[in-house]
């Protein structure tokens, strides 16, 4: 880390590094600005850039050379958008360099926070940019680009991709698509036909399959429903909880606590079932002093992650006893995204149809029940 600051600092005293805290991304002095190519891919690559200033852009020109499947912008949930409080984005084009059709970019991405002496690294991604010959540049999809050296098994219309010396356990890959289908059903909802789920050893490699070469801490398993794909970092074939974003991919305009909260109610959250969390939560809460609000919860899912995927489940499972998979369904098509966290708690407590109930005021109560009834069992 010490290096990247290092390169940081000596970038600006050579003036290599051009627009350093402005919104263009700047550039290395490495980077060769003589080369057609290499400019042709830093001018589609300042174009994305730009997007991620605006709350509502999104990039449209990913490209997928093998297909018009992949299109989604992968790096959308490394990366985050705009001005946070006092801390703001920036990017620098640490190099670009031609590898056959291609330009391969890397780009380092930190903020810089008021107050703090140092920017605090975030990422360095590796950005592949075809150069077409039709004179246009495109950002190619850079797990796709990862997956042209791995190999694919289909299992059950759900592909495998792994690296070319894993040998699939076809057993263990058979349960995890009988546990999708097994969903499809209950939910009515669209199998998990032409699915990928891509079997990474660490979560570093994990990363390095989205294009990304650092990151500050990388997740355990992404998925990304709208292109039916699924990294998982555990190395083996069985992930319910990322598997059941595929399955629900239909909902995954939903605001983010409830498909979260689908997910673990199904799945649960990586090697604790749904009744594991639930008991863990229950720990929690009862060494805390003070009872938190569902409000602070829902609003910092990393400093609260524990109490917010098992609420979140907790809340899939009430509207699962009271409705059915239908008024699941329901529910999470009434909020999006962009639903305030004061009217996705309106919208779930309106849910219950009980005037003497309230889910943001009863869930703590419903939580150490169902944690000391999970103990009993």
């Amino acid at each position: 880390m010490f290096g990247v600051l290092f390169l940081l600092m000596f970038g600006l005293l050579l003036g290599g590094v051009g627009d350093l805290f402005g919104r263009e991304p700047g550039i290395m002095s490495r980077v060769d600005l003589g080369n057609v190519s290499v400019v042709r891919a830093l001018d589609v690559w300042k174009l994305y850039v730009g997007t991620r200033y605006v709350d509502s852009a999104v990039y449209e020109g990913w490209y997928d050379p093998f297909g018009d499947r992949f299109t989604e912008d992968m790096y959308d949930c490394w990366l985050p958008k705009g001005v946070s409080g006092t801390a703001d984005l920036y990017s620098v084009v640490l190099s670009a360099e031609p590898e056959d059709d291609y330009v391969v970019l890397r780009t380092l991405w930190y903020r810089r926070v008021a107050g703090d002496l140092y920017p605090a690294t975030i990422a360095i991604t590796r950005t592949y940019v075809l150069l077409g010959g039709d004179g246009v540049a495109r950002l190619c999809n850079p797990v796709v680009m990862a997956m042209r050296g791995m190999k694919q098994r289909s299992v059950g219309g759900l592909s495998y991709v792994i690296d070319k010396d894993y040998k699939l356990n076809y057993a263990a890959a058979e349960r995890m698509v009988d546990y999708c289908d097994s969903l499809s059903a209950l939910y009515d909802v669209e199998d998990i036909r032409e699915s990928y789920f891509v079997i990474a050893r660490s979560r570093d490699e994990l990363a390095s399959l989205c294009g990304v070469e650092y990151f500050a801490s990388p997740p355990i398993g992404l998925a990304y429903p709208k292109s039916r794909l699924m990294l998982s970092s555990l190395g083996n074939e069985w992930y319910p909880h990322e598997m059941a974003h595929i399955v629900f991919r239909q909902f995954s305009g939903s605001h983010p606590f409830l498909f979260e909260g689908l997910a673990v109610f199904v799945g649960g959250s990586i090697n604790d079932s749904y009744k594991e969390l639930i008991q863990k939560a229950g720990q929690e809460l009862r060494q805390r002093k003070v009872q938190p609000e569902l409000k602070e919860i829902m609003g910092n899912p990393v400093a609260e992650s524990l109490l917010y995927y098992a609420i979140a489940g907790l809340i899939i499972h009430g509207m699962y006893e009271a409705k059915g998979a239908s008024g699941v369904k329901k529910l999470l098509t009434e909020v999006t995204g962009s639903t305030t966290i004061e009217e996705v708690i309106y919208v779930i407590d309106k849910k219950y149809d009980r005037a003497d109930y309230s889910i943001s005021n009863s869930w703590y109560n419903t939580l150490l029940m169902y944690a000391d009834k999970y103990s009993n069992q």
